[in-house]
Parts: C-alpha cells; structure tokens; sequence
C-alpha cells in the first residue's frame, strides 16, 4: 500500500496475496479472486457496479478496521458461532 503511493515503484504491480507457509504449494495459485475474476493488479482492480478502486476501498477499511482494533472504548467480541473457528488460524488467540 505504501510502495503503491512511491513514483519509484509506480511500474510494478502490486498483487494482494494470503501466503500460509504450510499450506504452500509451488503449483498453487496465489491470486486472490474478486467477481470471480483474479486480482492481478491491486493499484488498477477495480470492482462492483460502480466500478470502486480496490485500493481506495481496501485503504479505507484498512484503516476503519484498525483504528477500531486500538479503540480502547470497544471491546473485541469472538463469534458466538464455533463452526466459524473451526479452521481459523488464530482461533488460539481469541480463546475459542
């Protein structure tokens, strides 16, 4: 997201990826899918009906979700809902 805003990185393409060491194949494809359709290009996806920039969403709920995360004023509720844990990798952390 940084590199994105720097001119000396302007050529490259910025591709969003979740890489879970274990789970990690060679032949694995590494893009994440939005519509159904690979992000091969975060600075340049663009998604939904009114055609959003991926970017500028993903800034804005980057920084949505964190200032909630360090708002001492709210407090981090798990999910009532075990199934939702069962694969998740940091149900250690939450207790569940």
């Amino acid at each position: 997201m940084i590199l994105s805003d720097d001119s000396a990185y302007s050529s490259y393409r910025i591709v969003p990826r979740l890489l879970y060491v274990s789970n990690l194949k060679s032949d694995d494809k590494l893009y994440l899918l939005l519509e159904k359709k690979p992000v091969e290009d975060f600075s340049t996806h663009t998604f939904g009906k009114e055609r959003q920039s991926l970017s500028d969403t993903f800034r804005q709920r980057l920084l949505e979700t964190t200032s909630e995360i360090f708002d001492e004023s709210i407090s981090f509720v798990a999910t009532s809902d075990d199934k939702i844990c069962q694969w998740c990798d940091f149900k250690n952390i939450c207790g569940k």
